[in-house]
């Protein structure tokens, strides 16, 4: 969610390039160079008395119109092995008020190789409040005019915060998966964590959501353990040109596990990234599938689950062009695909800058039982561009067009 000035400051105070995450020379010979280099098997103790390690703060920036203009501070300490284009450790702690009055708090921590086995662990915990929450209904499928989009009964007032804790044990580690001296290294890891989480929702009696789900305004509870099991082969986490990632998982809320409502929650995302030609012309793509049974709350309804659960169809997640969580409900389907070229790079002090450019297709469908899939799918596309420091950090634009609205974002990461 870094700026570009707040990204070109940091890279001017920062003494030494962050181990591990070298620049890219333009003759160099595309990702082959940044493939993941496995870290040798010692716990991640031993590695906390070494100095390859970084810390990074800066001023953050997000913008999008459903939220208006995002400001705030993020704060990131990453352990890397020399060589290596994955973090052992990764901690981000972050805080933004939008001009909506929108306010994000979260901490999120990532260890690899606890104990040297492959071992992944990650923790998340957050809290939104927003008073301008969006319900246009569930699986609504009408298109709305943009008086529609902003009229204040499809708004409401959401407080939550969640806690989620997942442990990633390896199953097997492939060092080569084709034949091919490009290809990264391919890990599968079995999936068991827990979530939880309270919902706060308030509304005027005649909001929307009063009208059609009445039972989801006041506090609700979200407790559940997950299963599941990941593939990655990614030739880098944040930059990606080389490989995919895939996870299917299943979400079990139950009062057990502290859940106002029982649901089961099925969910499966695949993304590939391929060359066309050239290191440089990357074909990135992605599928997210959820299907969620029983009595899901309001918020469940609105979000893709997994391992790391972003928003539902509308937004800077998926199916940009639409307004954020303009497509939610139990059944929901999402494809995505990025062309993205980089155009060139250079040396800023002790860091490598690259910039480039994407044209992207997004197609989304949120449905209700019995409801056929093809009816009512949304369509948007759209372009833009991105910077990438050190293949390290990654700050995008993006503006996507459809058939309601044209929408722009800028935020952090690649959107997969």
């Amino acid at each position: 969610m870094a700026s570009l000035g707040a990204l070109i400051l940091a890279a001017w105070t920062g003494s030494a390039p962050l181990v591990g995450a070298r620049p890219i020379d333009d003759d160099d010979d595309g990702p082959a160079r940044a493939q993941i280099n496995r870290s040798p098997r010692e716990p991640i103790i031993r590695c906390l008395h070494s100095r390859r390690r970084r810390c990074l703060a800066v001023p953050s920036y997000r913008g999008d119109p459903s939220i208006g203009h995002q400001f705030g501070l993020r704060g990131r300490y990453v352990l890397r092995e020399a060589g290596a284009a994955v973090n052992r450790v990764q901690i981000d702690v972050a805080t933004r008020l939008s001009t909506k009055l929108i306010q994000n708090h979260e901490l999120q921590l990532r260890l690899r190789e606890l104990w040297g086995h492959g071992e992944i662990l990650q923790s998340r915990l957050a809290y939104i409040d927003d008073p301008i929450y969006p319900f246009f209904g569930v699986a609504r499928g009408e298109r709305l005019s943009s008086e529609e989009l902003n009229d204040p009964k499809y708004k409401l007032h959401l407080r939550s915060m969640g806690l989620q804790v997942d442990l990633q044990p390896e199953i097997v580690r492939f060092d080569r998966v084709l034949a091919n001296r490009h290809d990264p290294p391919a890990t599968l890891h079995s999936i068991a964590g827990l979530r939880w989480a309270v919902d706060s929702i308030d509304a005027e009696p005649q909001s929307h959501v009063a009208v059609e789900r009445p039972e989801d305004i006041g506090v609700r509870y979200r407790g559940s353990v997950i299963v599941g099991a990941s593939w990655d082969r990614r030739d880098n986490e944040w930059a990606p040109t080389l490989g995919g990632q895939h996870d299917v998982t299943a979400e079990f809320a139950r009062p057990w596990a502290g859940a106002s409502t029982t649901f089961t929650r099925i969910n499966a995302s695949f993304r590939w990234f391929r060359w066309i030609g050239t290191p440089r012309l990357v074909l990135a793509q992605r599928l997210l599938y959820d299907h969620v049974l029983g009595d899901p709350p309001l918020y469940t309804l609105g979000e893709f689950g997994g391992l790391w659960p972003i928003d539902g169809l509308g937004g800077r997640y998926s199916a940009r062009g639409f307004a954020r969580q303009r497509i939610i409900g139990a059944h929901k389907m999402a494809s995505s695909t990025e062309l993205r070229l980089d155009l060139f790079g250079f040396h800023l002090g002790a860091r490598h800058i690259g910039v480039g450019t994407k044209a992207f297709a997004d197609v989304g469908k949120a449905a209700v039982p019995r409801q056929r899939w093809r009816k009512n799918l949304r369509h948007s596309i759209g372009g833009g561009i991105y910077v990438v420091w050190d293949r390290f950090f990654v700050v995008r634009l993006d503006v996507g067009a459809s058939n309601e609205d044209v929408q722009w974002y800028v935020s952090s990461g690649h959107m997969f």
